[in-house]
């Protein structure tokens, strides 16, 4: 039997998919190739590239703002509680923080910094000592030369995740931190608590550095943001901000990162 999405595909009605695009890269290639075939649109639900800060930092960054980039740290550190691991699938695998939540982070920082050429990973269930991982780090090579650490674990008491400090979803209390920390040689960034550091005039740690500020009240409007999009899209006003191909490169990486978590080996994305 079809799935609906190939149904709403084949039918020529244009599809927002969640993420990820799919359970694994080959069901992927069709998923796109439908989406080809029938000359419709394909829109990936990573909704964080609708926020306006993620948006404001990207500007930043190809405009030059920022110098080059040389480091981004990412920080995805949040607790699970009991009643969310009583769904037995959340224990097995693909249910751990891998799956869930990194995927998203994957994504985001694809958007912001570009492609990535390796990736090597650990991973750890000494917590809960579950069949799946409940932390994990990553390190990034990025083709531009950039280098990236995403840390996540759902079993640590933090402030440090993108949901906690995004503001997007009133489901999660906010904090005033930030979970990205972008840097550059003319100044670094960190979001969504929006906030710039740079020298006013040498760049020297000897310097006093300073911050500019911005709130995230506007990441309220993130999912509103993605939903016009897609209306946008439909109307043929705009063309896919994420495209089945940005979920088929997300993927890839997805699975070099399981693939380097068993192995401790560099993986190359090909």
């Amino acid at each position: 039997m079809k799935s609906i999405l190939l149904v709403f595909l084949n039918a020529k009605i244009p599809v927002l998919l969640e993420k990820p695009i799919s359970s694994n890269i080959q069901k992927a290639k069709k998923i796109i190739e439908s989406s080809r075939k029938n000359k419709t649109h394909l829109l990936i639900g990573y909704h964080r590239r609708h926020n306006a800060i993620s948006t404001k930092v990207k500007n930043k960054i190809s405009k030059g703002k920022l110098g080059k980039i040389v480091s981004v740290n990412v920080m995805c550190w949040l607790y699970k509680n009991k009643e969310w691991f009583k769904e037995k699938w959340r224990v097995k695998k693909g249910g751990g923080p891998l799956g869930i939540n990194l995927v998203h982070d994957i994504d985001l920082i694809c958007y912001l910094l570009g492609p990535v050429d390796y990736v090597q990973a650990s991973s750890s269930n000494k917590i809960r000592k579950y069949d799946v991982e409940d932390t994990a780090v990553v390190n990034f090579v990025f083709k531009s030369g950039a280098l990236g650490t995403l840390s996540v674990s759902d079993t640590i008491v933090s402030p440090w995740s993108y949901e906690l400090t995004a503001g997007e979803n009133p489901a999660y209390p906010i904090t005033n931190q930030s979970a990205y920390y972008i840097g550059g040689t003319k100044s670094s960034v960190q979001f969504p608590n929006y906030k710039e550091w740079y020298n006013k005039k040498e760049r020297s740690w000897w310097k006093p550095i300073l911050h500019k500020d911005e709130s995230t009240r506007e990441s309220r409007y993130t999912l509103i943001n993605q939903i016009n999009h897609l209306c946008d899209v439909v109307n043929k006003k705009a063309k896919p901000k994420i495209t089945g191909e940005d979920g088929l490169i997300s993927l890839k990486i997805f699975a070099a990162i399981i693939k380097s978590s068993k192995t401790g080996k560099k993986v190359k994305i090909k």
